[in-house]
């Protein structure tokens, strides 16, 4: 779980993937309704949209994530729960789940109960979009290393295949300044064939799904390190 420090950085440094998100989003459908967005971080998604909608959730398990998304948004709502086992009263128009999120749950079978949760609390006509790091991304890799620098910090990431579903990911964050490290986490994601997905989507209750890219337009999964999915139940 990030801690508060992690979640200032990713707040600062990780904010963009979500704001372009967003404008996708926007531009893709005519927003409209209520909104769940599952795994949203610091809100960074729902600040750019939640004035489409009557009604903008987020959930979340880092409550220092959460912190920083009640600051960020004027009328989003957060609540503090896992993506497996959120409940709300309501259904919803649209369900996003981003910024490969769904890759920290560790089995295709928590991936589907996630999905067939998703299920449960969209709307008749409703959308659900999310996206994940695919197995072509990490096909090759046995160790990998990698930075990135800005205006305020240095950030080193350390990627470990651990299995043929598993890989070890670390991220140091250093002040670019003075070279003091400011946070550290190490978490595993899981990668699953294509369509390994597609078949757990089905059985959730998925009628409609439709492989896309990061502009929310049809391309071919096989050669992708990212992947988004629209689906219709």
């Amino acid at each position: 779980m990030y801690d508060k420090n992690f979640a200032k950085v990713y707040n600062e440094d990780w904010s963009w993937f979500s704001v372009e998100f967003a404008k996708t989003l926007n531009n893709k459908f005519k927003l409209a309704g209520k909104i769940l967005d599952l795994g949203c971080g610091t809100g960074n998604m729902l600040k750019e949209i939640e004035n489409c909608f009557e009604q903008s959730v987020g959930v979340d398990n880092s409550r220092s994530m959460l912190a920083l998304a009640k600051k960020n948004c004027k009328k989003s709502e957060f609540v503090a729960c896992d993506v497996l086992n959120f409940n709300f009263a309501n259904k919803f128009n649209y369900i996003t789940c981003t910024f490969d999120m769904i890759n920290h749950l560790q089995t295709l079978q928590d991936w589907k109960l996630m999905f067939e949760n998703v299920v449960k609390h969209l709307e008749d006509n409703g959308v659900f979009v999310f996206d994940y790091n695919t197995s072509f991304k990490f096909k090759d890799i046995t160790q990998e290393e990698s930075s990135h620098d800005d205006d305020r910090h240095i950030i080193r990431f350390k990627n470990t295949k651990l299995d043929d579903n598993h890989v070890e990911c670390k991220i140091k964050v250093f002040n670019k300044e003075n070279r003091e490290k400011i946070a550290e986490i190490t978490q595993i994601e899981s990668f699953f064939e294509t369509k390994d997905i597609k078949k757990a989507l089905k059985e959730a209750g998925f009628k409609t799904i439709k492989i896309v890219d990061k502009d929310l337009q049809p391309c071919k999964a096989e050669q992708e390190k990212r992947i988004f999915v629209i689906c219709k139940k």
